[in-house]
């Protein structure tokens, strides 16, 4: 019995966030300006002391978004990266999956951009 409950608790976990990720439906198009604005919400939730830096422990993901990569974003290896090492490295990503350079991202560019990915997010070579 008291697997039978923890079974269907899991199962009910699962399918609302499935529904969840139903009624959201696919993400739009999204202009640089937005992919911007998104990333700086993204830093504010990292950014639990509001210091404007990321600390190895701020760097996880708090914002629903995947971890960070310190290691990547700290450009001058001081030990925690700052709003402007974020904000290279999110426009760096975000011109990476702009493919046809418009200015804007689309489903199709993200679907392309996810197939060039390999295991832990790197490119495939």
């Amino acid at each position: 019995m008291k697997a039978s409950v923890t079974s269907l608790l899991i199962l009910t976990a699962f399918l609302s966030a499935v529904q969840t990720r139903a009624q959201r439906g696919p993400m739009p198009d999204m202009t640089h300006d937005q992919f911007t604005k998104q990333a700086d919400g993204r830093f504010a939730a990292l950014d639990r002391n509001g210091d404007g830096a990321l600390s190895p422990d701020e760097g996880g993901s708090a914002s629903g978004g995947p971890p960070l990569r310190p290691e990547m974003l700290d450009t001058d290896k001081d030990g925690s990266v700052t709003k402007a090492e974020f904000a290279a490295a999110m426009a760096a990503r975000f011109e990476q999956m702009d493919i046809n350079r418009d200015g804007v991202v689309t489903a199709d560019e993200r679907r392309a951009r996810r197939g060039q990915m390999g295991d832990r997010g790197r490119p495939n070579r």
